[in-house]
């Protein structure tokens, strides 16, 4: 082969390599121009989510199919700050919070409760339970807790209290009586009793009786009946009666130790007898006298004529 046709056939490949350079370039080119194009036209979402924030870019057209590219399922107790139907035309702020699923014990009960609140109070209220001033919840409502907490329900219940002659309903929560007694500020004496036993739980319908015991000192004055006396009397007439002494009654003090429940006596005890005055006799002299005639013996002379 001459040295003209090697130069030849040393330009056509050249010229082939070149081509194929140019080629790739534009293609490069074209995919990078392509690449940029598709990445401009995405929009930018800030996407919150369990507090955590991030900025995607997207193609997706909807909140919906921005999700499910991002791979979040979205539960029906979980929070999504826009509808999953909204369009993505813009750059957007999307924040979603999952639920959390809290257990809740209402009179013993169990039961579940989602929700992305943290307070006891939205817990509940997320549960459906109602819960009035005089149930007993712990935690209180105000307080935040985590999944890890148990919640607990007492629904109050009414209860009658007999209290000495005072009768009324309260609401209580299951305690004891002597809790009950505290919770409502029931307060006993030294001798008041209460019907139930300290330890008897309270329950709905319950009636709680409290007895007011009280001792008090009772003085009585009692009449004393005057005593009768007869004394004889010479000087008067056989028959014949003279009052010597008035009779008066005597008085004598009677202290008594009463015992009253509920205000009604139940029992009486004698402790002392004091005379404040003695009585005095009934005094009657009764005449034993006894008249004889006596005849004149000038008369008795006389003859009849």
């Amino acid at each position: 082969m001459t040295e003209k046709a090697n130069n030849s056939k040393s330009v056509n490949v050249f010229k082939g390599k070149s081509l194929v350079v140019a080629i790739a370039t534009v293609l490069l080119f074209a995919a990078v121009l392509t690449f940029a194009i598709y990445e401009g036209t995405k929009n930018t979402v800030t996407m919150t989510a369990n507090g955590k924030t991030t900025e995607v870019k997207t193609h997706a057209d909807s909140v919906g199919a921005f999700l499910e590219e991002q791979e979040i399922q979205v539960s029906e107790h979980d929070y999504l700050s826009q509808s999953k139907d909204a369009a993505i035309e813009e750059d957007v702020a999307i924040e979603w919070e999952q639920a959390k699923e809290y257990k809740v014990e209402v009179d013993g009960k169990q039961q579940a409760a989602w929700t992305t609140d943290n307070t006891v109070e939205a817990i509940l209220a997320k549960a459906d339970i109602e819960v009035t001033e005089h149930d007993k919840v712990s935690p209180a409502l105000e307080e935040e807790v985590d999944a890890d907490t148990a919640i607990s329900v007492e629904k109050a219940y009414e209860v009658t209290i007999l209290d000495g002659l005072e009768e009324k309903k309260v609401w209580s929560t299951s305690t004891t009586v002597a809790d009950f007694l505290k919770q409502h500020k029931i307060s006993l004496g030294e001798l008041d009793r209460v019907e139930n036993g300290m330890d008897e739980m309270v329950v709905p319908n319950s009636k709680v009786k409290v007895v007011r015991v009280e001792k008090v000192t009772d003085v009585v004055e009692d009449s004393v009946k005057f005593a009768q006396e007869t004394k004889k009397d010479a000087s008067l007439l056989k028959g014949k009666k003279k009052l010597v002494q008035k009779g008066e009654n005597g008085v004598v003090a009677k202290t008594y130790e009463v015992i009253k429940e509920n205000g009604k006596e139940v029992k009486r005890a004698l402790k002392k007898e004091k005379t404040v005055k003695e009585p005095k006799k009934h005094v009657v002299a009764v005449g034993t006298k006894v008249v004889v005639a006596s005849v004149s013996r000038g008369a008795d002379s006389k003859a009849p004529a």
